[in-house]
């Protein structure tokens, strides 16, 4: 299985809660999302691992929405490629 993880790190200038996380096609990708707390406030862990079996490449968003007013949503492009074994 192939997955990334990313932190998601709020500002003290613009801290904010995560309210919604969804995909938009969700086809090849599932993603979960765990918080937390370290020395400088909440901290996210979002991990996005491939679900697509048969070679070929796929792209996809996953669609991150706050709280925050300053930043009320950020968009995370997901691109991957599945070749044959060699």
């Amino acid at each position: 299985e192939i997955s990334q993880t990313v932190t998601i790190s709020p500002t003290p200038e613009n801290a904010f809660k995560l309210s919604e996380i969804k995909a938009e096609k969700g086809e090849n990708i599932r993603f979960e999302v765990a918080e937390q707390q370290g020395p400088d406030g909440k901290k996210y862990q979002l991990t996005v691992s491939n679900t697509k079996k048969e070679k070929g490449w796929y792209l996809d968003k996953i669609h991150i929405h706050t709280d925050s007013q300053k930043s009320p949503e950020f968009i995370i492009k997901v691109f991957g490629v599945i070749r044959a074994k060699p």
